[in-house]
């Protein structure tokens, strides 16, 4: 029986039915309009996935898949120099905590 797709699963390439080729051909052929190409989106609406399918189709020999919800930072993250960057759960880094009503971070 062949596996079917649930969204919970670590990504695998053999179940993706999307085609990353377009988001591959931006980030590969083009300059970003900034330090980087944001992928924005909805909670659990694929961006993991999203980045995964990218880095199937760039190559990992080409390109480098960062989760830094589970990382410090990226100052650890040793990448060979003209590979792609694709990180994912950069939120924190990227801008200071809002706090809310009472002091508390949000």
């Amino acid at each position: 029986m062949p596996a079917t797709f649930n969204p919970s699963f670590s990504y695998r390439a053999a179940l993706d039915v999307r085609d990353w080729e377009d988001l591959a051909h931006l980030v590969r052929d083009n300059e970003p309009l900034g330090l980087f190409w944001p992928l924005v989106g909805t909670r659990r609406s694929g961006k993991t996935w999203a980045l995964k399918g990218v880095r199937e189709v760039l190559g990992r020999e080409k390109s480098a898949y960062v989760d830094l919800g589970k990382r410090a930072g990226l100052d650890k993250v040793s990448v060979p120099a003209q590979v792609t960057i694709l990180i994912d759960e950069p939120g924190r880094h990227l801008f200071k905590p809002a706090t809310v009503a009472g002091g508390g971070v949000r």
